[in-house]
């Protein structure tokens, strides 16, 4: 378990990355109120996308009768499943959900609290460690109203996928460029090459906010 937490400082893209790759920041959908619908990020304000782009900046281009909101851990289908396919289907992958979610309780009798490293990867703490195969990632999309996990990553370590709690992308690190390069080809993903010493956008999120 001592993959996360690398890198102690949980305001760095590092913290949330297999050390010495390369790294994408994949993001996810912003909804839309009024009216419903979603949007890419560089649909509300493509003048300013770039990897370190926040929430607030890219709804800045929004009009604000469509009332944008900010994606809080949740990851669309179509991307879970370009997300997927990193993975051989039949994969045993190991897998962090964050307790405070409230579509995590379910699965509270299939996993274990984890320990060391793995609870240290997360402030606010109470994860549980699970086990899958590659294809149930597709259970855990916003349209299953399902949280994408806070970290999924392959037994050999070459491949993670991490986020903090409510946060508003997914951090995509390989050791192999190749699979970072063609990530960010696949048309159903919306995503930047980012540093790994770069501050971590779009964070913080105030817990006591969170409704």
């Amino acid at each position: 378990m001592g993959l996360f937490g690398i890198d102690r400082d949980l305001s760095r893209v590092a913290a949330y990355a297999l050390p010495d790759t390369a790294v994408v920041r994949v993001f996810s959908l912003i909804r839309l109120q009024d009216p419903e619908g979603t949007i890419r990020w560089a649909e509300s304000d493509p003048s300013v996308l770039s990897a370190l782009t926040t929430f607030r900046e890219a709804s800045a281009g929004t009009p604000v009768r469509r009332r944008p909101a900010q994606p809080m851990g949740m990851v669309d289908a179509e991307t879970v499943t370009s997300l997927q396919t990193l993975f051989a289907s039949d994969e045993e992958l190991n897998v962090l959900v964050w307790s405070g979610y409230a579509d995590s309780a379910q699965l509270a009798d299939r996993g274990r609290p984890a320990t060391g490293d793995a609870a240290a990867f997360i402030e606010q703490g109470g994860l549980l460690q699970l086990r899958i195969p590659a294809r149930e990632l597709a259970d855990f999309t916003e349209e299953n109203g399902r949280h994408f996990p806070v970290a999924v990553w392959n037994d050999d370590e070459s491949i993670a996928i991490a986020q903090p709690v409510y946060h508003d992308s997914v951090y995509v690190s390989a050791v192999d460029g190749t699979v970072v390069e063609a990530l960010l080809r696949a048309p159903t993903i919306e995503g930047r090459p980012i540093s790994p010493v770069a501050d971590l956008p779009s964070y913080p999120v105030n817990l006591s906010e969170v409704e």
